[in-house]
């Protein structure tokens, strides 16, 4: 008997446009980013680039800081 995979909501992929909103920066930011593995993880298929909603609520999550001491770690 075959495993059918139930195919992943839309809204769980954020386009560049989307992501850039989110982050306040501009696209070139975000190509840099996955250049140098700096930003969110992000899905390449093709040539279109997407990013996963929970992978980028994760990595916002670790870009946040109470104190300026604890950015350098």
């Amino acid at each position: 008997m075959s495993t059918v995979t139930q195919a992943r909501p839309s809204e769980d992929l954020l386009t560049v446009e989307q992501v850039m909103e989110i982050v306040h920066k501009s696209r070139s930011t975000l190509a840099q980013w996955r250049f140098y593995g700096r930003g969110p993880a992000f899905v390449k298929t093709g040539r279109s680039v997407q990013y996963k909603r929970a992978e980028l609520d994760k990595w916002l999550d670790r870009q946040s800081f109470s104190g300026t001491s604890e950015y350098s770690r």
